[in-house]
């Protein structure tokens, strides 16, 4: 292996080109924001209120691949985007347009393997493919827009979480992780079987699995909070919802897919952290008591996990933090 191959392939132990681990990392992106006057947009998602009962919401994402298979590759990617409007309690999302960066020797049948990925996924919600654009890069990369039409009464931001609030995530943690193993293994730098097979494939499928029903029960039920969980990690994402609501997010559980700890100890990875990129990871729900019920009812209906990872509590600080207790038990699920 070339010494440049080689120095390229090193970077992925420190998770900085997978997934949506290839993005800025968060204090970086606000530093770049604040100093260009758009601070507002680190939120990717856009929503314009045209009247009492109608909104447009918008959002847009793409990240390198997480997968050699292309197919999959094509869903995780759609997942990824629709999820970002599904964690805002949007049951129905109008259109997709795709998102493909392609370098000059991708074989065409990968390029279609991938379409055919993100079209399968559209097909499965109900969501129209309207367009898109596909351009040459120095790497593929993989993503799309998406607009939904809703109430503005009943979207549920990163924001507006309370004190006493349960805090539901829905998806189990350590998808990117076994992504990068696979792509170790690939190439070598790892022993084969160091990665099961299942958990391989759990990863792909948790990873491409999309939050359609999630969203249809925070639209029915409602919640004060939500975010989808991606490439700032579980803590990222919180920390956000703890600094926009101005209390403390304390987690006391930390799921894990089965497989993972074993997986993340090879590879000096610390898993219940929070801090490890995701890629369309879980919907981080922060719920009031007497309202988790029936939530919790509605995501079991529709097959989702209801994973109760821990609670809303006032600040101790000056600013609200998301935290993971030392005494936290992590489990594979």
């Amino acid at each position: 292996m070339s010494e440049h191959k080689l120095a390229d392939l090193r970077s992925f132990l420190d998770f900085d080109q997978i997934g949506c681990s290839c993005k800025l990392p968060a204090e970086q992106l606000l530093k770049l924001l604040n100093s260009s006057g758009i601070r507002e947009l680190f939120d990717s998602r856009k929503v314009t209120c045209f009247s009492q009962d109608v909104a447009i919401v918008q959002t847009v994402d793409f990240f390198t691949p997480v997968t050699a298979n292309p197919r999959f590759q094509g869903r995780i990617a759609a997942t990824n985007v629709l999820n970002d409007l599904y964690a805002m309690g949007i049951p129905k999302i109008l259109s997709f347009s795709i998102i493909l960066g392609l370098k000059r020797d991708t074989p065409q049948p990968m390029a279609k393997q991938i379409l055919r990925g993100i079209k399968d996924l559209c097909d499965e919600v109900g969501t129209k493919i309207v367009g898109g654009h596909t351009a040459v890069f120095c790497d593929v990369i993989v993503g799309g827009s998406a607009v939904a039409m809703i109430e503005p009464k009943k979207l549920v931001f990163p924001k507006g979480a309370k004190s006493g609030d349960l805090l539901v995530l829905t998806k189990p943690l350590g998808s990117q992780l076994a992504m990068l193993a696979s792509y170790l293994e690939n190439y070598g730098l790892i022993q084969e079987g160091v990665l099961s097979n299942e958990l391989r494939e759990y990863a792909l499928r948790t990873m491409s699995h999309p939050a359609n029903k999630v969203a249809e029960a925070l639209y029915s039920h409602g919640a004060n909070a939500a975010t989808d969980i991606t490439g700032f990690g579980l803590l990222g994402h919180a920390s956000q919802i703890a600094l926009n609501s101005g209390v403390d997010l304390n987690f006391d559980f930390v799921p894990v897919l089965r497989g993972s700890i074993k997986l993340a100890e090879a590879l000096k990875k610390d898993l219940k952290s929070g801090m490890l990129p995701e890629t369309a990871g879980g919907i981080l729900i922060c719920v009031r008591q007497e309202d988790f019920s029936n939530l919790e009812e509605a995501l079991k209906k529709g097959d989702e996990l209801v994973l109760l990872v821990g609670r809303v509590t006032e600040k101790k600080g000056s600013l609200g933090r998301a935290i993971i207790s030392q005494n936290a038990t992590i489990e594979e699920i």
